[in-house]
This record gives structure tokens, C-alpha cells and sequence, in this order.
């Protein structure tokens, strides 16, 4: 199989778009896998084009089929297995690659009474991020909020998201522009923390309300010294003080949610 002149230059392209400076440059970032596109297809994103494994092509026949539907102007390719790889990451499983445009929303200028916001506080790891997303869209919170200069488009957090990216509203801001936003809507500002003097298990939670998390190697950052707020901790009984971030904020999204079912 041999791409046209064109497609090669294209693909270039495409292998590009798994650096941050080229999807930032470009306005557009790469989906794998049919569960993440089939989302996709569900959201108000964009599809481009699709890019195919050949050796994948007739397994994926169907969801081809739907992307185009849904999308009439995005051209779908075929190309050799070894060219997919410089890509996409899974071939054997999926070798099925689409490209959006990325969308940056502002912080919502009305917020509902049963609302609660994740706040990931300068978090290190895609995958974090990505299951984030998961718990927001598992309990019907109203979004995640990233601070500091995060690469969200990165093909990590669509792939661990396992399509919640395209179910979840998300906002890029800074801390400064957070709390103003949270004072003016009246949210209540809660801080996960180990060293929290407020048990997760005693406490009344309120709504709406938003949720920090800081990074498991650093914690919180100290900007949050100046905000008034509430800490709060999850009580353990192990020799350990700490969770994986993602874990400890869908602990405490359930026992918000079950607060305000």
C-alpha cells in the first residue's frame, strides 16, 4: 500500500499532533480507540479525518461506517500497519485513529444548585487527569476545572477517560480568576488534604460547591493559604496517610453525591 504524496505529508502531520507544541499550534488533538471515538461521535466535537490500521480495517468496517455518518466531511484513510504505529499506541487492540479540533471553555457564567467541581491543583500525571474525568461523568458533577499550564489534550487523558473526556465539561483557568468565579456564584471551597482537620466522614457537605486536589508528590499549593476554605481528609486506619489522587476525589464525589442524590 503506498500513501499519496498529499497523505504522506498529511500523516507528518499526524504524528505531530503527539507533542504538545503541535496540538497547540494546530488547534486539533488525536482520539484512539472506539469507545473514545464513538464518544466523540455523542459530543459536540469535531472529526476531521480518521486514520486506519490496514490490518484493522474490516474488523472496524462498522465504526467507520459511523464516524462518517456522523461526520460527512471527514475523509477516512487506510494505511500500512507500520506507518498506524508512529502514531497511535494501539494497533493489536484498536488501529483506529481520529482527529478533532480542541475546544477551551470558559468558566460557566450560571452554576446550578446541585453542582460540584473538580479542581485538579497542578497534577502531574495524564492519567490522573484522564480518571477524573471517569469519576465526574460516574457521579453527574458539573465539571472538572485544571489549573496551571496542563496539557489536557494529551492522548493519555482521552485514553484513561475511556470517553468520559467527551461527556465532561472541562475549564483551563488560574487560581486568582477560580475564586473570583467561586465568590461570585457563591460556592462553597473545600481542600482535600492528609493533614485536613475536618473528617470527610462527619462532615455536611455543601452544594455547589468545588473540590481541590493537589498532586500526590507536592500536595496542595500554598496559593490556597490565602482563600478561605475548608479542609477536609479522608479518615484511614492503615499505616499509610495518603491515596492516589483519583482515588481519594472519587471518594469524595460519592460522599458528596450521596449528600445531594
Amino acid at each position: 500500500m503506498t500513501l499519496s504524496i498529499p497523505e504522506q505529508n498529511r500523516f507528518k502531520q499526524i504524528i505531530s499532533l503527539r507533542h504538545r507544541g503541535s496540538r497547540e499550534v494546530s488547534g486539533q488533538f488525536l482520539v484512539e480507540g472506539t469507545r473514545e471515538i464513538s464518544a466523540m461521535c455523542q459530543s459536540g466535537y469535531d472529526c476531521l479525518e480518521l486514520w486506519v490500521a490496514q490490518s484493522r480495517h474490516d474488523a472496524l468496517e462498522k465504526q467507520i461506517g459511523q464516524v462518517t455518518q456522523r461526520f460527512p466531511l471527514a475523509k477516512s484513510h487506510v494505511i500500512p500497519d507500520e506507518l498506524y504505529e508512529k502514531a497511535g499506541y494501539r494497533l493489536k487492540t484498536e488501529g483506529l485513529l481520529a482527529v478533532c479540533n480542541t475546544v477551551n471553555l470558559p468558566l460557566p457564567q450560571t452554576v446550578g444548585n446541585n453542582a460540584l467541581f473538580l479542581v485538579a491543583d497542578q497534577l502531574e500525571k495524564p492519567g490522573n487527569i484522564g480518571t477524573l474525568f471517569r469519576i465526574a461523568d460516574a457521579f453527574r458533577l458539573a465539571g472538572i476545572i485544571i489549573l496551571g499550564d496542563y496539557d489536557v489534550h494529551h492522548l493519555n487523558v482521552i485514553r484513561n477517560s475511556r470517553g468520559a473526556f467527551f461527556y465532561v465539561p472541562f475549564y483551563l483557568t488560574t487560581d486568582e480568576f477560580l475564586f473570583s468565579w467561586i465568590q461570585n456564584h457563591g460556592l462553597a471551597l473545600y481542600l482535600s488534604s492528609p493533614e485536613g482537620n475536618n473528617s470527610l466522614a462527619e462532615m455536611t457537605l455543601s452544594s455547589p460547591a468545588v473540590m481541590v486536589f493537589g498532586s500526590e508528590h507536592g500536595g496542595l499549593s500554598s496559593i490556597w493559604d490565602k482563600y478561605p476554605s475548608q479542609y477536609l481528609t479522608i479518615p484511614m486506619q492503615g499505616q499509610h496517610d495518603s491515596l492516589n489522587v483519583a482515588v481519594s476525589a472519587g471518594i469524595c464525589a460519592y460522599a458528596w453525591r450521596q449528600q445531594h442524590a
